[in-house]
């Protein structure tokens, strides 16, 4: 019973671990729900800006002004030269959209849109 038991717990914390993630739509509800980035950002803010990753950090995801003009969903990150609002051009959730995390660099190597 015990190994019955071990393995259920071992299954059902291995779906957890292994969630996919979900695609949102990228608007202002979901924007609000950001609290998180991708793994690229901080490296590629870094390389576009000059600064030191460690000088990156994530402040917050707001809809606001689009440099293009209208509005979008941006992350805004701090920096050693100061902060830089970066265009959210996707948002993704694991847990069916309680919490999300956005992307602003489609890929490694890719910079960002940034302003």
């Amino acid at each position: 019973m015990k190994k019955i038991f071990g393995f259920l717990v071992m299954l059902l914390l291995s779906k957890t671990a292994l969630a996919k993630n979900e695609i949102l739509e990228v608007n202002r509800l979901n924007c609000n729900k950001i609290d998180g980035h991708g793994i690229h950002e901080k490296e590629a803010i870094a390389r576009a800006y000059k600064v030191p990753m460690s000088s990156v950090v994530l402040v917050d995801a707001k809809w606001g002004a689009s440099q293009f003009g209208g509005e979008q969903c941006n992350l805004i990150f701090d920096t050693a030269k100061g902060p830089k609002r970066c265009n959210v051009f996707m948002i993704l959730t694991s847990d069916k959209g309680k919490t999300a995390f956005g992307l602003a660099v489609p890929r490694q190597g890719d910079n960002p849109v940034c302003f």
